[in-house]
């Protein structure tokens, strides 16, 4: 893609002179920026990410310095910055140059706690600083070192919508590696030139954009499904401060076990660990109508394109594969419908939201399988990394070497509940581990969640007969009769007297001949839901109907009053449905308790009729 030829004239035109190409924001790019602005007070997607690094020499800040200016020259992402409102449609800006001041501080002794603390209090301050989108480069670069440890730490901070993770840990190699260079007084050498650019990229999420087919295929994922939706019991307690934190899995003592499974059922590693995730997500959300998200790299396949820095993540729903009996069917299912999406993949998520979502987000936890390969372990410590990182999403799960890691907020999940889903992935992970042939549709509950079950069952009452409605309210007139079942204004009507007047309707019912068989009207769209009276037809035996369906004309039935407040409490059931306060329901408890004792509810002869003097409600 040349240089311009995603932009108009007109914008080009007024570009600032040191800037050599300009071209629009990505989807994935604009929804970022969006949830940055949108929480200033948070920073959501300016990262924070820390690595040991192992030496038998002290930090030279002069040769790391260099070596970081090296990288941002040598890439166009880390000299782009974001202009949003200046042009006729959101721009990135790839400047000629940028400086980047590579840090360095001196921690001293260090505390019984080690390192710890510091790295913390140094990514609180990053997160309370926030970055200038329209400048570059958009990383920050800081050398921790110690008085008693010659070991030292790296600390990188990134605007996220600039690099994924695989462009993020290229990057660090490059630094990293070329440091090494230079501190041994060697010139790094440059990599060779590729045929792409990160425009090509845009470029080719423009024309996806303009796809019937991928549009197609991302309408049949959708549609008919939901969103994978945390259990709000699971939430944590809102009244205080929101806390972002990470639950970790290792499961590596199971790996070798689980890469035999993708061997056995022809798929890969990815195949396994994310058919784990819709396990656990199906048990979750108690049914296989569902998606989850799935971070996808859109980096085309070109030979090289894997070592031009950018952001080509797409986050995008997985759809529950179904009728899966063992595991090996599960894993083999979920293949398919990895390489089922595969050319369909640059489609943006956003678009997806907009055109087939159910309104408002699209995907509230998603799945993301990482393999950072071209990580030089021998130049850092890969388990004792520092990151501080967040989100918009409920619930971000994700896998790398071996250990499977939960981040989420207090708000979203309790402490107490991520627990419980960490166990539940353990255990999905170990039955799949025993082999292919095993019941992909038995419970996975953790030995935690079964030994309360059977204590349940130990426990509870056998289970009898449902008690009805009728019975129900009885029960609770009894208990507590001077209780206040309705209230209006400043007086009362207690279940005694609201017991009492259900008592006598079905007193009246019965005297005019109507009870088990019979079928009294109720009519919903006018006044209050006769609370009494339905509960004297249950106590009669008689069934209710609203009287504006089929056939409820000639029924039994009292006009009630007319007239409704406009400070309505609730709506009642019906196919109308009635606004009613608590005023008007009182007041018409007592004027049917009057009119069914004195007139009756029937006319002579048993048939039945209204109440003289009135004509029943006639259907709307």
């Amino acid at each position: 893609m040349a240089p311009f030829a995603l932009i108009g004239p007109e914008d080009r035109a007024a570009l600032p002179p040191d800037v050599v190409d300009a071209y629009p924001l990505t989807a994935t790019q604009l929804g970022m920026i969006i949830e940055l602005r949108a929480r200033p007070d948070v920073n959501t997607y300016q990262d924070t990410t820390s690595y040991l690094i192992r030496d038998d020499e002290p930090v030279d800040g002069a040769a790391l310095q260099r070596a970081t200016q090296l990288v941002v020259d040598r890439h166009e992402v880390l000299r782009t910055g974001f202009e949003l409102n200046r042009y006729s449609v959101p721009l990135q800006l790839v400047h000629r140059t940028a400086r980047i001041t590579v840090g360095v501080s001196d921690h001293g002794v260090l505390g019984p706690d080690g390192w710890r603390p510091a790295l913390e209090e140094y990514a609180a301050r990053e997160r309370r600083s926030p970055m200038d989108i329209t400048g570059a480069p958009l990383i920050r670069v800081h050398a921790h070192r110690a008085q008693d440890a010659r070991d030292w730490w790296i600390t990188i901070t990134e605007c996220h919508p600039i690099l994924e993770g695989w462009s993020f840990h290229t990057m660090l190699m490059e630094i990293l590696t070329g440091y090494r260079e230079i501190r041994a007084g060697r010139t790094p050498a440059e990599p060779e030139p590729v045929p792409f650019r990160y425009a090509d990229y845009v470029a080719a999420e423009a024309a996806a954009r303009d796809s019937q087919e991928d549009r197609d295929f991302w309408r049949g994922v959708v549609e008919g499904r939901t969103d994978t939706a945390l259990p709000p019991a699971w939430q944590g307690d809102r009244t205080l401060a929101r806390e972002r934190y990470q639950h970790m899995l290792d499961f590596r003592d199971l790996e070798d076990d689980l890469r035999r499974l993708a061997t056995e059922t022809g798929t890969s590693m990815k195949a396994v660990l994310l058919a784990a995730h819709m396990k656990v997500m199906s048990t979750v959300v108690a049914t296989e109508a569902f998606y989850t998200g799935l971070v996808c790299d859109a980096r085309p396949e070109i030979v090289g394109a894997d070592e031009v820095l950018g952001m080509y993540l797409n986050t995008l729903p997985f759809a529950m594969p179904t009728g899966a009996r063992t595991w090996g069917d599960l894993v083999r299912s979920v293949h398919d419908g990895l390489t089922a999406l595969w050319p369909h993949r640059v489609f943006p998520m956003q678009v997806i939201q907009q055109e087939f979502g159910p309104g408002g987000r699209l995907l509230d936890v998603f799945f993301n399988y990482l393999d950072f390969r071209q990580v030089d372990k021998s130049l850092l410590d890969w388990d004792a990394t520092y990151n501080d990182n967040d989100n918009e999403f409920a619930l971000h799960v994700f896998t790398i070497s071996g250990i499977l890691k939960l981040n989420t907020t207090s708000h979203r999940l309790s402490r107490e509940a991520a627990g419980r889903l960490t166990a539940l992935y353990r255990t999905v992970l170990e039955r799949m581990s025993l082999g292919p042939d095993g019941d992909a549709r038995a419970a996975c509950l953790p030995a935690a969640e079964r030994e309360g079950l059977r204590l349940l069952d130990r426990t509870a009452e056998p289970a009898g007969r449902p008690i009805t409605v009728g019975e129900a309210f009885a029960r609770a007139a009894a208990e507590h009769p001077d209780r206040a079942a309705v209230r209006r204004g400043a007086e009362e009507l207690t279940y005694r007297r609201l017991d009492a007047q259900a008592d006598a309707v079905a007193r009246a019912l019965r005297e005019r001949g109507i009870g088990p068989g019979s079928l009294v009207a109720v009519a919903p769209d006018h006044g209050p839901d006769r609370v009494a009276a339905v509960l004297g037809i249950w106590r009669a035996g008689a069934a209710l109907t609203p009287a504006d369906v089929p056939g409820a004309a000639g029924l039994p039935a009292v006009e009630p009053p007319t007239g409704l407040p406009d400070d309505a409490a609730c709506v009642l059931p019906g196919p109308a449905g009635t606004p009613v306060s608590h005023d008007e329901l009182a007041r018409t408890l007592e004027q049917l308790h009057d009119e069914l004792a004195a007139r009756g509810a029937a006319s002579a002869g048993g048939r039945p009729g209204c109440a003289p003097g009135r004509r029943p409600p006639r259907p709307d």
